[in-house]
């Protein structure tokens, strides 16, 4: 297996229920607003958010401003064959996870109408 990156799978309570899916990205999290909750085989709408702190990798609880609570459902690592490209080339990389509970791998999709996360 080649280089492996940390990731978190957090539900998050605000402004209405969704789930926000980071990957270590150097000294920040590249981050993404899931709108449902991943499942095998399952195409899932993506919104790209602006980095995350680092912190967010093992936090649980209250968001700071009043914006809800976040609950981590899952963690580990994912993993590419051989090197991470840049985060503007993640589109149709698989990515194997490891550690993590809720899917074994998954990959990122673009195109005209968006981003999109499958998880299988």
């Amino acid at each position: 297996m080649g280089e492996c990156r940390q990731f978190v799978l957090l539900e998050h309570d605000y402004p209405h229920l969704h789930w926000d899916f980071f990957i270590e990205d150097g000294d920040a999290l590249a981050s993404w607003r899931l709108q449902a909750p991943p499942e095998p085989d399952r195409l899932i709408d993506a919104v790209p958010l602006p980095r995350h702190r680092r912190d967010y990798l093992t936090y649980e609880g209250p968001v700071s401003g009043n914006r809800g609570r976040v609950k981590r459902l899952d963690a580990g690592e994912l993993c590419v064959d051989d090197a991470w490209p840049p985060a503007g080339q993640w589109a149709d990389r698989l990515l194997t996870v490891r550690g993590g509970l809720r899917f074994r791998q998954c990959r990122l999709l673009t195109d005209d109408t968006g981003t999109r996360w499958i998880f299988h």
